[in-house]
């Protein structure tokens, strides 16, 4: 048999907001939560992702692949700044 996929509960922001404990048992037992507003759903609220104790990837990523990339070119991210600003 497969794996049971973790359940679906909608909850309006004051009984979250009133058993914020509660809920977050079950988010992090892998229930995922919709959050609704006036009977609307706002925002979703899952378990974290166990990879690298980060729900996303850092946004230097980029910036340091860059910075690998132009030091072997014998200059400075100041330099290549400044290079492409001419």
């Amino acid at each position: 048999m497969g794996k049971k996929k973790p359940s679906r509960a909608t909850v309006g922001i004051y009984d979250l907001k009133t058993h914020a404990s509660a809920w977050l048992d079950q988010v992090e037992a892998g229930r995922t939560l919709q959050i609704s507003r006036n009977g609307r759903v706002v925002a979703v609220l899952g378990p974290a992702r166990e990879k690298s104790g980060s729900a996303e990837p850092s946004p230097w990523t980029g910036w340091l692949a860059v910075r690998d990339r132009v030091k072997p070119l014998g200059m400075t991210m100041a330099d290549a700044v400044r290079e492409g600003r001419r």
